[in-house]
Formats: structure tokens, sequence, C-alpha cells
């Protein structure tokens, strides 16, 4: 038995749903191949308990302020892999929720969002690059203009990367509109504490790390500061 008859067997994949599903035309063999290898990874380390599907970002962190606590706290945002069929329960989010996808074209057809979302938004931007400031300014603007009145799901595939980009700009605004924290590499380390404890696969981490370098860039620009 292969490790995908394995998936399917123990129900993490439904063998008819994969099988049946056309190659995208919009991807190459090798991105389909590495989507579908990350799609089985991710599987595999939800089945074994090492991350979750999703998790709620405890916004209530970003500040000691009590009244901004209270403003922040009923804000529900999420950040996780991409809503599929045979993997995860995405249930909770059949209403009111807003879904907001940083996948290509081909990755996004894919996808299996439940229910009849209130919005579905897409800001593309490729696999293992980084996500430009122009990207993380309009999916930040997407949070903010939808998570007053609904749930807010961000993700790319794995929720780890591409996704945890805008998250971790979005918690980063908040941070510099509540405690006034304009130096990038304090607000960064303040937002990565933060998204990290909520969601523990995140790995945009360092402030050297590739995907940061537009995120500096955003910062900056946002604040309007000398790059530290």
């Amino acid at each position: 038995m292969n490790i995908y008859e394995g998936l399917v067997t123990r129900g993490l994949f439904d063998a008819a749903v994969i099988r049946d599903q056309p190659a995208s035309p919009m991807g190459s063999f090798k991105q389909e191949t590495k989507l579908f290898l990350g799609r089985v990874y991710d599987a595999l380390q939800i089945a074994t308990g090492k991350i979750h599907a999703y998790d709620q970002i405890d916004l209530s962190k970003i500040t000691s302020n009590q009244q901004a606590q209270e403003a922040l706290k009923v804000q529900k945002l999420y950040l996780g892999i991409m809503p599929q069929d045979y993997v995860g329960n995405f249930s909770e989010f059949r209403v009111n929720t807003v879904f907001l996808s940083l996948l290509k074209d081909y990755e996004q057809v894919e996808v299996v969002y439940p229910g009849e979302p209130a919005k579905k938004l897409n800001r593309p931007t490729p696999d293992f690059e980084a996500v430009p400031a122009d990207i993380i300014q309009k999916g930040v603007m997407d949070i903010e203009d939808n998570i007053k009145d609904s749930n807010v799901y961000v993700h790319c595939k794995s929720g780890k990367g591409r996704s945890a980009v805008i998250v971790l700009a979005y918690v980063m605004k908040k941070i510099w509109e509540t405690d006034g924290i304009n130096d990038f590499t304090v607000c960064f380390n303040q937002a990565v504490e933060i998204v990290t404890k909520s969601r523990s696969a995140n790995k945009v981490r360092r402030v050297t790390d590739s995907k940061a370098g537009p995120l500096r860039d955003w910062f900056n620009e946002m604040v309007g500061s000398t790059p530290k």
C-alpha cells in the first residue's frame, strides 16, 4: 500500500474526488506535483496532530490597552490551510465568513469552500515566493473591510507562508495603531509571537526571512519612517 492508498483508506482523501478532478491548464506538471505533495504532507501533519487545519488568531494579545483589547476580542481572524472536503472540518465557516485566498489559479481550483461564503477574495501570489508589498496592503485592507461584520479566514495552501504574511501584517498594523510602535523589527517580533502562539505552523518568524523583505517595505511605507 503506497502513501496515497493509505491516506484514502484512512479517510484522509476521497479517492473519487482526487481521481476525477481534471488537471488545471494553468499549472505546469511541476507546479501540480508540488501542490499535490504539499496537500498530502499537510493531511499527514493534521492527521498526526502536528498542526491544525486552521487556528483563530488571539488578537486580544496585541495591546494591553483595555479599551482596544475589547474591540479586538470580537474580531474573528483565522489562518489555515486551503479549505477542502477530505481533511479538516470547516463547517463553522458555512455562514458569515469571508475567505481571503493567496492561491494562484491552478491552486484555487482545488479549494472546496463550505456552504455559501459571505465573500471570496483572491490575491494570487506564487508559492515559495515573497508576497509583494502591494498585495500585503490589499490583503490587510481586505481584512479591515470585513472583520467587523464577518469571520475572516485567510489561507494559502498550508496556512504557513503566504497567508501568514498577510495576517502578520494585519497584526503589525494594529500594534502600530494601538501602541504606536513604528520600529519594524520590534513590531514584527511582537506580531510573530502573537501569531505563532495561535498557529504554531507559522513559518515566517525572522526578520531575515526572505518573505519579511516586502513586509518591511510595506510597514515602513505605512508608518512613514526610514527603513530600519
